[in-house]
Formats: C-alpha cells, structure tokens, sequence
C-alpha cells in the first residue's frame, strides 16, 4: 500500500507534464473519456502528550512529524450518451485507517460505479456501486475544502458508502432530492447474503444562485457483529460571494449498543475569505459532545465527552494547480479514563503544512 501511495503521487506529477484539458486547447466539446489526479502530501507537528500522530479518532493527517502522503488518488471517466462509468483507485494514510475493516480489494477503490440519466424523466439519475458518501460538505481531497484538516464531524460520519442511489434535479435547479439503499454505515462492499439494509436521504433547496441549504440522514446499521443499529442528521448551510464563503452545520447521530441509546452531536462553523486568485484565508470553529457514547471521541482509552477547536488558515494556489496550505489548530477538550468519575481537561495544538497538486486529461 505504500509503494501505491508514492506510484500515484508520482504519476500525478509527471503525467502534467505531458498532459492537456480542453479549455487549454481553445475546444469545448463534451469529454468522453477523463483521468483525473489528484496528491497530497503533507508534515505536521503536535503538542498531543508528546506523540508521532493525532488523536485516533481523526483519519486525515494522522501520522505527525515526518513528510507523508495522506492521499492519492486516480479517476477514471467515461461519458457514453446516457450512461456515465467510474473507476478510481487510491491510497496514503487516510486510506489505510479509514478502509483498514474493509476486504483488501475495496480498500484499493474509492469509486467504482455505474450511473444511468434518463431521457424519458429530464432529471432523474440512478446510480450503483462504490461511491462517496453523500452526508456532509468536506471530501477526503483536500483541495474541495475550505481547511486543510477535516472538521471532527467529518472524521466520524461516511467519507464512502455502497447500494444504489437515486437522485431527482429538476431543470430549474431549485431543489434535488436523493433516496439511497445502502449496504451499511461507511461500508465499501456487501455481504451476501445481506443481513441488513440501510437507508439514506439527501436534500438541497437552493434560496439564492449563491445560497444553498443542505438535510442529509441516514438509517440503518453498522457492520460490527453486534450490528449496532444507528441514525444520522446532517444539516448545513452554504452562502458564497465573489470573495467569502462561509458553512454553518450541525449534525445529530444516535446508536444502539446492546440496547443502550447513544446520540452525539456537532455544530461546526467555517468562513473563508478569497484576496486574489492566489491566496486566501480562512476560520473554523467546531464542538462535539458525546455524553455517554464513549465510541467516537476515543484515544487510547481516554474518552472525550465534549470537544471544541478553532482552527485559521492560509491557502496559496499557483496557476499549475498546486495548493500550499498552512493551518493552525487549537483544541480542548473534556472527558475521562474508563473507570473513573473525574473529568480531566487536555489540550493540543497542531500545526499542519500541506501540498496538493491536481489536474485532469479530458479526450
């Protein structure tokens, strides 16, 4: 998995070199075929008890003090009149600890699907197979975020799902609507024969051209042996100028653990500010409490009932599609060893510097 990492990271970067879009070529017809590439590397230092990685609960960035590739990825495209196929494959530190349950050959996809437009009802398309997840505004790339780290409600909802999925978008591009039948919670493969099925929901009313408000739910179980049952709430709202974007979200989850009821929740705020072209600036600010769900907020048996962070950082973006990111993290936190009654507060900082390149071959 490692020599796959660098493979891909490597290919992003020479294939750029020979490679070409269509806008850069002065024609404009619709791509049959696509590759997209995309890497990311990146270094990090953390006051976290004196420790080489993050707390376990965060995916991305996790190894610390040492240039790594948290991810990589290759997308493949082909466009066939109604028809639309994906394949990708990927690896880096996000990978390996977010797909370490998963079978080894699902481990390797992060897409791999079929999706089919109607032509008899304008709007409706059905899609199955691998694909990411749809609750939540942050990707497991970092160049489609606002930050440079993921926000905690992001590390603990899917980055990825399977089934199939339904999505119906007038073409006033008002509103859309999803419905999706899913082999689990953050499942890349389905086991035969099924045990259990999962529903999810997405919703997207559009107030303004720049203003958008976003539900996405699921329900159903998580593939542990006890199958644990669970539900999940994802609301936000997006608004964006020619200079400032900024995200409000909350989220609201609930599981059943051998019988016991659990529920979390997470409201995040994030507001980005865009000086040119090159450089832009941005802030977050998130909580997470977990009152009794000692499942989520866990690091080696330290159990957080509460958390928040603010996070700051500058982005810079050359004309080659690289991205240089610098993000600086403050946390603090409450909670407890198992066993015992007396809530202790711990404290980190981190320091994050990442490099991301991007481009894709359209023919």
């Amino acid at each position: 998995m490692k020599l796959l990492s660098t493979t891909l990271a490597l290919l992003s970067i020479c294939f750029n070199s020979i490679g070409y879009t269509q806008s850069e070529t002065g024609q404009d017809p619709l791509p049959v075929y696509s590759i997209q590439f995309f890497a990311e590397g990146y270094y990090g230092l953390s006051t976290y008890e004196g420790r080489k990685d993050q707390e376990a609960f965060y995916y991305n960035h996790h190894s610390l003090r040492s240039p790594k590739i948290n991810y990589a990825q290759v997308l493949f495209e082909k466009k066939l009149n109604t028809w639309q196929f994906q394949l990708g494959i990927h690896d880096g530190i996000y990978v390996r600890r977010n797909y370490a349950d998963q079978p080894q050959w699902a481990q390797l996809l992060s897409h791999a699907n079929i999706q089919y437009s109607s032509q008899h009802f304008i709007g409706l398309k059905i899609l199955a197979g691998i694909f990411p997840s749809h609750i939540g505004f942050e990707s497991a790339r970092t160049d489609a975020n606002l930050t440079a780290s993921r926000s905690m409600l992001a590390e603990n909802s899917p980055y990825y799902e399977s089934g199939i999925q339904c999505q119906y978008q007038p073409l006033s591009n008002k509103w859309q609507l999803g419905l999706y039948l899913l082999t689990g919670w953050q499942q890349a493969h389905i086991e035969l024969p099924a045990k259990r099925i999962s529903m999810g929901w997405s919703s997207r009313y559009n107030i303004a051209d720049n203003w958008g408000l976003f539900y996405n739910g699921f329900s159903g179980f998580t593939h542990t042996a006890s199958y644990e049952k669970r539900s999940y709430h994802n609301f936000y709202s997006q608004m964006s100028s020619q200079r400032w974007t900024g995200i409000v979200g909350f989220d609201y989850g609930t599981a059943q653990i051998q019988g016991i009821n659990h529920q979390w929740y997470s409201p995040v705020a994030i507001l980005q500010y865009q000086r040119n072209n090159h450089l832009k600036f941005a802030f977050r600010y998130e909580y997470m409490q977990v009152p009794s769900a000692a499942f989520i907020l866990i690091d080696q048996n330290y159990n957080y009932d509460r958390r928040s962070a603010i996070s700051a950082n500058i982005d810079f973006k050359s004309n080659k599609n690289w991205l240089l990111r610098l993000e600086y993290k403050q946390a603090w936190g409450l909670g407890y060893l198992p066993g015992q009654k007396d809530m202790q507060i711990k404290n980190n900082n981190l320091i994050l510097l990442s490099l991301s390149k991007s481009f894709q071959l359209s023919f």
